[in-house]
Formats: structure tokens, C-alpha cells, sequence
């Protein structure tokens, strides 16, 4: 079913060249669904329509209007214009598919928009502000003087085992203590009786061979 009314055909649906014969074309839907196909010539231009399964050639009256069409049927719009002819296949369930397609009809469960937050029905409460008094976080106490604070280390005392003296500083100190002491007599003669004796052997050699040699 369509709604009753006249529409306009877009003419290039009829064909590229078909403006240049025709000055406009209508759909028409009168009361009782019917579709009428209303086509305006130029000058000197003669339209005739034609049912192409029964070859039945539809008349038009006064306005151009040419009456009964079924959508379901294909069709073939002459166009005659001195002396020529052009023909143009028309299948109007194709062409009429989204111009009569049934517009949604208001309230018919259209979607609803969201309805908008009422001003007083439970809104978001702000977070209430801390209130003084109220178990603040309370600061670190500072440390009191006097009670128990950290020592600082007592520094050495000069003569209290400081650092133990280097070797030389030992050896001097020694040096010094033997200064002024006499020395123990620890010689001994073996060397000297040891000497004596080698030269008294080399001595007594040496007479052996003088005498020998004399004899």
C-alpha cells in the first residue's frame, strides 16, 4: 500500500538522454493505491507507453497521464520526435522501490529520548568536607632536649694510646737509651794464637828446605 499523493521521477531513472524529450514525469497514487504515470513532452515530441507481456499500448488522456500501471510489470516508453524514435524499458518496481517506500509514522513506538536527571531525585551528594576537630592526623611530636638525644663520641684524648710509633721512631729511641752505656768484652785471643801459629809453620818450612838443600 501507498500513500496517496503525486511524486516526481527523477528522468534520468528513464534513461541518460531522456530529459532531452521530456520536461518532467509524475507518480501518481490516487485513494485506492492505484499508480498513474504522468509524462510532459517538449514540442514537437509524441510519448506513447506500452505493456511489454500483453504488447498492449496504454492511451493517455488530456494531462499526459497514463492510468492502471502495475508495478510488477515491465514497460516500453516510445518516444517519437520528427520522425524518430526511441525507446526506453521501464520497471517501475525498481524505480518506485524507495520513493514510495512507507515513511515511519509517528507514534508508532518511535524511539524515546532519554529522559533527562530531574533536579531533586537523589543526585550525586558532593562528598562532605572534613570537619575540623574531628580526628585530625596529628603531627609528629618534636623531639623534647633532655630526654635521651644521641651522644656525640668523645674525642680521643692526646696520650690516651694514640697511634703506635713507627720503626724508626723505635730505633731511635733505642739509639738513645745506649748512648752513655759501655759496650760488654765479649773478644776472644783464638785468632790471634791461630795466626802466629800459620806463621810459624810457614817459617819452619821454609829452614827444612834451606837445610836439605844444602846437604
Amino acid at each position: 500500500h501507498y500513500d496517496a499523493g503525486t511524486y516526481v521521477l527523477s528522468l534520468a531513472d528513464f534513461g541518460a538522454d531522456f530529459a532531452n524529450f521530456v520536461e518532467k514525469s509524475h507518480l501518481i497514487v490516487d485513494e485506492n493505491g492505484q499508480l498513474s504515470l504522468q509524462i510532459i513532452p517538449k514540442a514537437n515530441v509524441e510519448v506513447s507507453l506500452q505493456n511489454q507481456e500483453t504488447g498492449e499500448e496504454i492511451a493517455a488522456d488530456s494531462s499526459h497521464i497514463f492510468k492502471d500501471i502495475d508495478p510488477s510489470i515491465p514497460y516500453t516508453i516510445e518516444i517519437s520526435n520528427n520522425g524518430e524514435t526511441a525507446a526506453y524499458s521501464v520497471y517501475f518496481a525498481l524505480i518506485t522501490a524507495e520513493l514510495l517506500a512507507e515513511p515511519e509514522q509517528p507514534g508508532e513506538n518511535p524511539e524515546q529520548p532519554a529522559e533527562p536527571e530531574q533536579p531533586g531525585e537523589n543526585p550525586e551528594q558532593p562528598a562532605e568536607p572534613e570537619q575540623p576537630g574531628e580526628d585530625p592526623e596529628q603531627p609528629a611530636e618534636p623531639e623534647q632536649p633532655g630526654e635521651d638525644p644521641e651522644q656525640p663520641a668523645e674525642p680521643e684524648q692526646p696520650g690516651e694510646k694514640v697511634g703506635q710509633p713507627t720503626k724508626s721512631k723505635q730505633l731511635a729511641e733505642e739509639n738513645k737509651e745506649l748512648e752513655g752505656k759501655k759496650l760488654p768484652n765479649t773478644a776472644t785471643n783464638q785468632f790471634n794464637f791461630l795466626l802466629i801459629g800459620i806463621i810459624l809453620l810457614g817459617m819452619g818450612s821454609i829452614c827444612f828446605a834451606v837445610v836439605r838443600k844444602k846437604i
